[in-house]
């Protein structure tokens, strides 16, 4: 199917990715606390996208982010 469409940017779909990210980042945003997950997770997969190309961008944003959400501080809980 993919083939068929020719070029993406015809129909606006290449900013499919970019706003399943915002639509996904607002929708477990839960405060400041969440911030550098996001970021971190944006900025590495701006950084693939520049440095390596294809597809890798995806799966190296969403590990960056899961091990910056890891490895942040837990909750408190009060």
């Amino acid at each position: 199917v993919g083939r068929s469409l020719g070029d993406p940017r015809r129909f606006a779909i290449d900013f499919l990715l970019t706003a399943f990210f915002v639509v996904t980042a607002v929708a477990i945003w839960k405060g400041k606390r969440d911030m550098a997950p996001l970021g971190i997770a944006a900025l590495a997969a701006i950084a693939a996208q520049e440095l390596l190309g294809g597809p890798w961008f995806v799966i190296i944003g969403a590990v960056a982010g899961s091990l910056a959400g890891l490895l942040r501080e837990p909750r408190r809980a009060d």
